[in-house]
């Protein structure tokens, strides 16, 4: 997508209606021309035997014409226009044809593809809908009125299922094993639909690998989505089951294994994006999500979609970095400066840092310094943190002094086969990288086997991972991986993801893996269901595309789904999550009738404000007043791509760092003077809230125009900068505010207010785009 095309747009497209007074109804984009490619004419093939006759496929029973009258019987397809559309194609779905209805939505200069619907193609089932799911969409304003009882919503899906799976209806009941996790961890019910998943039961039993998922418009009753996950022609094994569910539940206090480790979470969410804040030492718990097979009382075998070829021998223990005497490249100090950072990239790459280009680069809630070099050799780029001095990425692609001759060059040799001899240099060199970049972490790295990559004996480099131990303990989620070159032994790619500033706790005093066990089973209670037995696959099936259908289904325990992740707090023994709830519940039933309710339930929705931080008539704090303006508005502008240093320094470590970063570098943000802190936890006033908007409508330079004579919407504007006048006057112009009383601009702004101004700017710049 050209972002800089979208935002360019959308600034003319505000400027017309407020010098030219065009009704914002009345504003659309064109959809862009069709391109025009040109067919060369293809060559005369040569003769060639003529083929066997294919196998004619068999011809769909329900057309096309039929296929889209099957969902429109029950669901309303959105209307197509310039920029959108959808038709119905006829694929195979395993050993099934069916109708898929793709859709397709234009944007400026991208175009992105779903799914809208599936419809048998031989006996014309609805097999999924998923309504417009990736269209933008208004955001609901106000409290939600009208609601239907949740009763007559799921009467109204059962008369659904009535239609469209008449066999299973009887078979089907609400709720079932692991419903839940499919919507959000317990939140069925969200928004403006009632969602509703139904399990098939056999025999008495759940199935849960089989199931039917209705969506019902909590004031309409109007079908939402529909998702029919049933699976057909199984044979199940036949009860009662013969192992009771305290012999199951000894299987697992036998068999399970807890493994203390250290753990990096998010309390809550944060505004802008996530990052770890916290480092709990846990035990995880080996093997309690397997299942135990009702019948025999042993493991019940674990499906095998994807097998690997058995290694030739096991694999190598891992093995530390060793000391070394190579000697250790790093910045001369940090934090990092652009100076140094610029010095560093350039050793590590052997040359000239003036040579260098450089960004300022913000990805997520992240600051990283990118350097790249492009030449006629080729390509390197290498990323670094400022705040730590490490590598995060680096890669080249060079033809150069870097790298072997390219393929065909006079220089070019033929590749020797790699010997043992090579194989080991490579790992040598693998370790000088850890202990030349990474020499401060160097004690805590082992290079350790990964099972999941399979090295191609005549690929011309290796691939090496290295893990993290501290205290003797795993960091799981820490690692480092060095790609090199088996014939120049230099590194090609080198990835790095390390928690860091955070402390990591002594593993004195922790309860015994005996007690985290016993900790983790207490209270749990075995759950008989059905299970579908997939045929095993060979090596050299293909790995991507549908799976082969199970033909039967196994009785088996399985422990009862729970809150917690399967983690054991090491010191207290109590449940440990890798991430603090976001209390959704709770603060959704906070804001129910609120005036405002739908604009804060979907900045709740999606994390923007947590439940332990809602307080929809308290004062809006200034870190998610952008995050909120951000999250909603960016859409329409370029995506936040370099830029100069933020000049605040109370931000760095704030939870809304990536946020006000992303304002800065779009020129939200214009400190003057002195300004060095930007004061995230302050609260915000309503007139700096309105600069900060008109300036996401893109028209914030002509807001600055002091010759700009524009009528006072509000008789209490007179205190307020030129700026912020006339902000507060533009927003009212578009409709954006409401009209009559006062504005009280140097009150402070509330999370309802905030919340409310943000979606109607969002709904004004979706209907003008």
């Amino acid at each position: 997508m050209n972002h800089s095309r979208s935002k360019q747009f959308v600034s003319a497209t505000v400027a017309a209606v407020l010098v030219l007074g065009i009704p914002a109804s009345a504003l659309g984009a064109e959809a862009p021309p069709a391109a025009v490619t040109e067919q060369a004419t293809p060559a005369k093939p040569a003769p060639a035997p003529a083929p066997a006759p294919a196998k004619k496929a068999p011809e769909p029973k329900i057309t096309e014409a039929q296929a889209l009258a099957a969902l429109q019987e029950f669901f309303t397809l959105p209307e197509k226009r310039p920029n959108f559309d959808y038709q119905a194609n006829l694929a195979v779905e395993g050993d099934r044809m069916i109708w898929r209805i793709e859709a397709t939505y234009r944007e400026q200069n991208s175009t992105t593809g779903f799914s809208l619907g599936a419809v048998d193609a031989m006996t014309g089932q609805i097999l999924h809908y998923a309504g417009p799911q990736w269209l933008p969409q208004p955001i609901r304003t106000g409290p939600l009125t009208g609601v239907k009882s949740r009763e007559s919503a799921k009467a109204r899906a059962e008369a659904l299922l009535k239609k469209v799976v008449p066999h299973k209806f009887a078979f089907l009941q609400e709720g079932g094993p692991w419903t839940s996790a499919y919507y959000y961890g317990g939140m069925e019910d969200r928004g403006d639909t009632y969602q509703f998943v139904f399990t098939e039961y056999v025999n008495g039993i759940p199935f849960p690998g089989s199931s039917v998922t209705v969506g019902v418009h909590k004031q309409t009753l109007a079908y939402e989505s529909l998702q029919v996950g049933l699976m057909e022609g199984l044979t199940f094994q036949p009860g009662p089951a013969k192992v009771t569910p305290e012999e199951a539940l000894k299987v697992y206090q036998t068999e399970a294994k807890a493994n203390l480790a250290y753990y990096a979470f998010t309390v809550g969410y944060p505004y802008g994006y996530p990052k770890p804040s916290e480092v709990k030492l846990l035990y995880s718990i080996d093997n309690m999500w397997r299942a135990v097979d009702a019948m025999t009382g042993k493991w019940a075998e674990e499906a095998n979609y994807y097998p690997r070829p058995e290694p030739e021998k096991p694999l190598p223990a891992p093995e530390p970095v060793p000391a070394g005497n190579v000697t250790p490249v790093k910045a001369a100090a940090v934090p990092l400066t652009k100076e140094t950072a610029r010095a560093f990239a350039a050793e590590m790459l052997g040359v000239r840092a003036v040579d260098l280009r450089v960004d300022d680069y913000g990805y997520m809630d992240e600051q990283l310094y990118r350097f790249s070099i492009y030449d006629e050799h080729g390509s390197a780029t290498v990323q670094l943190d400022p705040k730590s001095g490490l590598i995060r990425n680096a890669w080249r692609h060079q033809s150069g002094p870097m790298s072997p001759p390219s393929e065909g060059s006079a220089e070019a040799q033929p590749e020797p086969p790699v010997t043992p001899e090579m194989e080991e240099q490579a790992k040598q060199a693998a370790f000088a990288v850890a202990q030349t970049y990474f020499s401060d972490l160097r004690d805590q790295l082992q290079l350790t086997p990964d099972p999941f990559v399979t090295e191609n004996p005549e690929q011309s480099s290796r691939r090496f991972r290295f893990t993290r131990k501290i205290h003797g303990l795993e960091v799981p989620n820490d690692y480092m991986y060095v790609s090199i070159d088996l014939k120049t032994l230099k590194w090609q790619e080198i990835s790095s993801n390390f928690t860091l500033g955070l402390a990591f706790p002594e593993p004195t005093g922790v309860i015994s893996a005996e007690k985290a066990l016993a900790a983790a089973l207490a209270g749990r209670e075995p759950m008989l269901i059905y299970r579908p037995i997939y045929p095993e696959m060979s090596p050299d099936q293909p790995r991507f595309g549908p799976l082969p259908r199970p033909t039967e289904a196994q009785l088996v325990y399985v422990l009862r789904p729970e809150s917690n992740s399967g983690t054991i707090d090491a010191f207290t023994g109590e449940p440990g999550a890798l991430g603090s709830p976001s209390n959704i519940e709770t603060a959704f039933a906070k804001v129910d009738g609120h005036w405002a309710e739908g604009e804060l339930q979907y900045f709740i929705g999606r994390g923007t404000i947590t439940g332990d931080r809602l307080a929809p008539d308290a004062p809006l704090s200034r870190g998610l007043a952008i995050a909120i303006l951000l999250g909603r508005t960016n859409q329409f502008n370029h995506y936040p791509f370099g830029g100069s240093d933020l000049p605040y320094s109370d931000i760095e470590q704030h939870d809304s760092y990536g946020a006000v970063r992303a304002a800065w570098n779009e020129g939200w943000l214009r400190p003057t003077g002195d300004e060095t802190t930007f004061r995230p936890d302050a609260s915000v006033t309503r007139a700096e809230f309105a600069v900060w908007a008109v300036r996401a409508l893109g028209i914030g330079a002509l807001a600055r125009s002091e010759s700009l004579q524009v009528t006072d919407a509000y008789p209490d504007l007179g205190g307020l900068t030129v700026e912020q006048r006339n902000a507060v006057n533009f927003l009212a112009a578009l409709g954006l505010l409401k009209s009559g009383g006062t504005f009280r601009g140097n009150d402070t702004m509330t999370q309802a207010e905030g919340a409310a101004l943000t979606v109607r700017i969002y709904n004004f710049l979706l209907a003008a785009k």
